[in-house]
């Protein structure tokens, strides 16, 4: 009991503190309420009943911990303050106030946001010193300030920002030398403080930093020599309007001489040049004056002050006029350059507008990071919001800077990358040179102001714009669509892709006839809009197979010359209707007639189409050309229904084409009907919608299918193939034609066995309609396929559970004979034969499967191991047995041999006392022996293969040889003078 106290006080604790914890995020959430929105117009969503965590309060996001983390408010018009209660949220990583109206300072209480990432609050009116305690903030990454009326320098304590990889600052008031504290940010990507009026020269550690890849000081009053390391940024190092600035490399920077700095790391001393023109002294400056060799006289006190007060005039009036002669330079200077960067106090929307109107083009007046407004030239766009308008920097930070890596797509005008915003969402960015869009700005606005107005489910959501004159180029925002373009599902062979399922198709179809049927339509905010180029490529599909139409509306911003480019590709691919290449306009039909064709694309599973495809929809041939990759699997109904669509919506003559909205009709009668009537219903020309008069009176039952005939809406009789008349008058005509043939339905069934594993079952069912019950096949049942896949299922799922694994593996064909006396039985009511029925596959669970293989291969590695010990046993014992008769058949050789040396020596002792009288055998054999040794040590002298002689070499061994030579030398001598 005692543990127990404890654990209680501490949970009690525990739950007081995030209660309370919870309490002052939300009461902190209040104040900054009150300071963002002081007439609640924005943040209503936001009260103190409320649940920050559930949803309700617009732009907050929560940890799994229920505490703040994020706030995203940008572009919602907020015009108030950021009060210090945002020192509350502790737990915040994301703050994007950006594109609003706030004013004021920027609290010092921020600093306590230690786990802070992004700091957006740039596009504002904020004012003041940027606060030194920002330097406290130890996790930012992102420092988003440009666009404000901040004044001041820049904190040294942003140095301490060990993670920071962008800190945009441009387009302030700030002044000050740029602190060398920067280079030590070991992380910085991007650094922006251009169009500020800093002065000094750029820190040579600066231009050391590692990871730094582009370094904007346009418009300062920047001086002295530029360090030779920041040739490496390239393009990424922009320091235009500083004419204080020089160095070598640089292409469009004068050569420094002896008054400029040449060494920025110990600049010397800011006073009265050669020119006369006295500098402002920045904060890095070396102050102490260099002494000669011989001693320096001081000056009088008199002579003193005149110099002081001297000196004092000087720099006054040259500076007054040096600073009315920049300005003057200044404003010249963004008049007559087309204004290509931004307008230093870019304050507010309505200071912006004046400003447009004042300086001309609306399509660089205004620039957010090199991205010009489009927007900013007075006129009224109400369906343009202020977060539909994206920077350049929020472009490049996106695609990483133009990734390569990132590039979706490349044409001869545009090029599409794939990038992520801050907030982690996906997008796609087109980008578009400056040169292929419309010079005429009233006509660019009016084409994105269309843009802009396009929202439906089936075209690809617009997010926003950037134009950057910089680049050159306009950049459109879209959602991005991950499943690439129907093209990608065409052609497919080998199994090199996927193939698209049957509904999946017509829900395709569908899906694009409404995005199209949108465009043509007129809504209250949209005018009739003419896609122009539609194809397969320009359908892309979501990640739950929607069709999505991409590049809506794009005409409207492209030169004429560019649209006919585009049109050279669609007149190629067969998307072009025939009647442009004579009246060269494009109207509805004109979209009508690419829509048809990508219908038949869909149907065929190709890219390139023929005019062969026109003939079999006109000639009743559906399964000639129907994607052989779908093995069947379609509804012939539809099939035979989008066929004819895509043949009227094809025909040569566009009156004879029908509109979108009839299209869309017509399909959505698909799921109305398709239940209705038999899957094996085949294409015939119908009288009753969009059809040709021609076959009104006659009709054609192909081979091997049967006819329907009614009379008044009642049925009359069956008609066989061949050419039949009827009597429309008499309310006579061809209800539908039923195929005879042998069709085959795959039914995938999932259920599991006796031994609790679960099975995939593959059934093939081969069955056909009965010509004599037609009638019964044609009226009586609305989907045979629903039917016989309904009593497959019912049969497997009660038989299989009464089996183990390996027994429905045995018996599979019993389960098979089961399935068709039960189907036979029921669909012979409906007139309806089942041929066979064929278990093509059983399918156990992947990790059953698994198993399986283990068990099988341990059997097999086990079986393995008893084969190779028999068989080293059986290799052991013969391996004896082969060694054991060796040694016999060596043993016998040896015996043999010794046998014969045996009795040669025998014979030798014979003849030779033969021959030689008085000899006894013991003195033959002593000279055979002693004739064997010398003949032996003469062959190891002979052979220069053996370098050593052994003889007997105990005691007395070498005498008894010795002796024996000289005894036998000295009985031959004897015996030669007896012979004598």
């Amino acid at each position: 009991m005692d543990f127990r106290l404890p654990l209680i006080f501490f949970l009690i604790l525990f739950t007081t503190q995030c209660c309370f914890s919870a309490n002052t995020e939300l009461k902190a959430l209040m104040e900054i309420k009150a300071g963002l929105d002081p007439e609640n117009k924005y943040l209503s969503s936001w009260t103190f009943n409320g649940d920050p965590c559930d949803g309700s309060f617009e732009g907050l996001c929560c940890n799994e911990k229920g505490q703040i983390a994020n706030i995203s408010l940008q572009g919602k018009g907020l015009s108030g303050k950021l009060s210090p209660a945002i020192a509350e949220l502790k737990h915040l990583t994301g703050l994007y106030l950006h594109y609003n109206a706030l004013y004021g300072e920027i609290p010092k209480e921020i600093a306590n946001l230690t786990l802070l990432t992004d700091l957006y609050l740039n596009m504002n009116n904020l004012s003041g010193q940027i606060p030194p305690q920002i330097g406290e903030l130890g996790s930012l990454k992102v420092l988003q300030l440009c666009y404000n009326q901040l004044t001041g320098s820049i904190p040294t304590q942003v140095g301490s920002l060990k993670k920071l990889n962008v800190l945009a600052l441009q387009s302030n008031q700030l002044t000050g030398a740029i602190p060398a504290s920067l280079g030590d940010l070991g992380t910085l990507i991007r650094l922006d403080l251009s169009f500020n009026s800093f002065f000094g020269s750029i820190p040579m550690k600066l231009a050391d930093a590692p990871l730094l890849q582009v370094l904007d000081i346009r418009n300062n009053s920047l001086s002295g020599n530029v360090p030779l390391a920041l040739k490496r940024l390239n393009d990424g190092f922009l320091f235009q309007n500083n004419p204080g600035l020089c160095g070598s490399g640089f292409a469009s920077l004068k050569v420094c001489n002896d008054s400029d700095h040449i060494n920025p790391s110990k600049p010397e001393v800011y006073g009265s040049g050669a020119t006369g023109v006295t500098r402002e002294i920045p904060e890095t400056a070396n102050l102490q004056l260099p002494c000669e060799q011989k001693p320096c006289s001081k000056p009088s006190k008199s002579q003193r002050g005149l110099i002081l007060v001297a000196l004092i005039v000087v720099i006054v009036a040259l500076s007054v006029i040096g600073l009315v002669t920049f300005m003057q330079y200044r404003r010249q200077k963004q008049k007559l350059s087309s204004l290509s960067e931004v307008p230093e106090n870019r304050l507010s929307t309505d200071q912006t507008k004046g400003f447009s109107r004042k300086n001309g083009s609306p399509l660089i007046s205004l620039e957010y990071a090199n991205g010009w407004d489009p927007l900013a030239d007075g006129r009224n766009y109400n369906g343009f919001a202020e977060s539909f308008r994206f920077n350049l920097e929020e472009v490049e930070t996106a695609t990483q800077y133009f990734s390569e890596l990132n590039l979706l797509g490349k044409s001869n005008f545009s090029a599409t990358y794939r990038g992520f915003l801050r907030d982690g969402s996906a997008i796609a960015i087109k980008s578009i040179s400056k040169t292929s869009c419309k010079s005429d700005d009233a006509e660019f606005l009016k084409g994105l102001n269309v843009l802009a107005s396009l929202k439906h489910e089936n075209l690809v959501g617009l997010r926003g714009f950037c134009c950057s004159k910089a680049r050159g180029e306009c950049f459109l925002i879209y959602d991005f669509v991950p499943n690439g373009n129907l093209l990608s599902y065409l052609d497919v062979k080998d199994g090199n892709g996927q193939v698209l399922e049957w509904s999946t198709r017509v829900s395709i179809v569908k899906g694009i006839a409404k995005g199209i049927a949108y465009l043509h339509g007129n809504e209250v905010n949209k005018p009739a809009l003419v896609h122009q180029n539609i194809s397969a490529q320009k359908v892309l599909i979501d990640d739950q197979f929607n069709p999505l139409l991409s590049d809506s509306g794009l005409h409207n911003l492209l030169t004429n010359d560019i649209v006919f480019a585009a049109l050279k590709g669609s007149a190629a691919m067969g998307y072009l209707a025939p009647e442009y290449t004579s009246t060269g306009r494009f109207t509805e039909k004109s979209d009508v007639y690419a829509f048809g064709v990508v219908v038949f694309q869909v149907l065929c599973g190709k890219r390139n189409m023929t005019s062969l495809v026109r003939v079999g929809g006109e000639c009743c041939r559906i399964q000639d050309f129907i994607d052989p990759n779908l093995h069947g699997r379609y509804l012939e109904y539809e099939a035979a229904k989008l066929a004819r669509i895509a043949w009227h919506c094809t025909h040569e003559c566009p009156v004879e084409r029908p509109s979108m909205e009839a299209v869309v009709q017509d399909l959505g009668s698909l799921v109305r009907y398709s239940g209705m009537i038999s899957s094996d219903f085949v294409y015939y020309r119908s009288r009753k919608k969009m059809g040709n008069t021609s076959c009104i009176f006659f009709a054609c039952v192909d081979q091997a299918s049967i006819g329907v005939v009614e009379r008044w809406g009642r049925f009359e009789k069956l008609a066989e193939p061949g050419l039949h008349l009827f009597n429309p008058c008499a309310g006579q005509w061809l209800a539908g034609v039923l195929s005879t043939r042998i069709s085959s339905l795959d039914v995938r069934i999932e259920t599991k066995t006796k031994d609790n594993v679960f099975v995939q079952l593959v059934c093939s069912i081969q069955y056909r309609v009965m010509k004599r019950h037609a009638d019964d096949a044609f009226y009586e049942l609305q989907n045979p396929k629903e039917q016989i896949q309904a009593f497959v299922f019912d049969v497997v799922r009660a038989l299989v559970p009464r089996m183990d694994l390996d027994e429905l593996f045995e018996q599979k064909g019993e389960v098979a004979k089961a399935v068709l006396e039960e189907i036979e039985k029921v669909m012979g009511e409906y007139g309806y034969s089942i041929e066979h029925i064929l278990m093509v596959d059983i399918i156990p669970d992947s990790s059953v499967r698994k198993a399986m293989n283990e068990i099988n291969a341990a059997q097999r590695l086990q079986l393995a191991s008893v084969y190779k010990g028999d068989a080293e046993k059986i290799l052991q014992v013969k391996r004896a047995e082969a060694e054991a008769e060796a040694k016999y058949l060596g043993g016998v050789g040896v015996a043999r041999q010794r046998q014969a040396i045996t009795d040669g020596l025998r014979e030798n002792i014979l003849n030779f006392s033969h021959k030689v009288e008085g000899t006894s055998a013991k003195e033959v054999m002593d000279l055979i022996m002693i004739t064997q040794y010398f003949d032996t040590i003469k062959d190891l002298g002979n052979s220069s293969k053996n370098t050593t002689v052994f003889i007997p070499h105990g005691p007395g061994h070498v005498r008894d040889i010795g002796e024996q030579i000289r005894n036998g030398l000295m009985e031959a001598a004897s015996a030669k003078v007896n012979v004598e």
